[in-house]
């Protein structure tokens, strides 16, 4: 319960989404005990659905090299997170599959 507490609360002060590794490692424990994270999938899927069109949008406009590898590793993991939760918590394999293949 402690690090769901931790993971929340870095998503929270990372305006930036420079740790792309708490959303990561909330929906790990969310997977495993839901009840563990007291504000739940929605807290975590909310900021993703808002997220990820900025981080696409970021990443359209750029024309360095290393900054685009950077977001398209934010993108993955976003997207993984959202495979898990649509295959794992809302059975929806068509989305779970969209995520899965962005």
């Amino acid at each position: 319960e402690e690090t769901g507490k931790d993971f929340g609360t870095v998503i929270v002060k990372d305006q930036d989404r420079f740790f792309s590794d708490a959303y990561s490692g909330m929906v790990r424990i969310l997977e495993a005990n839901e009840s563990a994270v007291p504000f739940g999938w929605d807290f975590v899927v909310n900021r993703l659905h808002s997220t990820i069109p900025q981080f696409e949008a970021a990443m359209a406009g750029q024309n360095d090299d290393r900054n685009i590898a950077t977001l398209a590793n934010s993108l993955r993991r976003f997207h993984h997170c959202l495979f898990v939760y649509n295959e794992r918590k809302t059975k929806d394999y068509d989305t779970a599959w969209n995520h899965l293949t962005k």
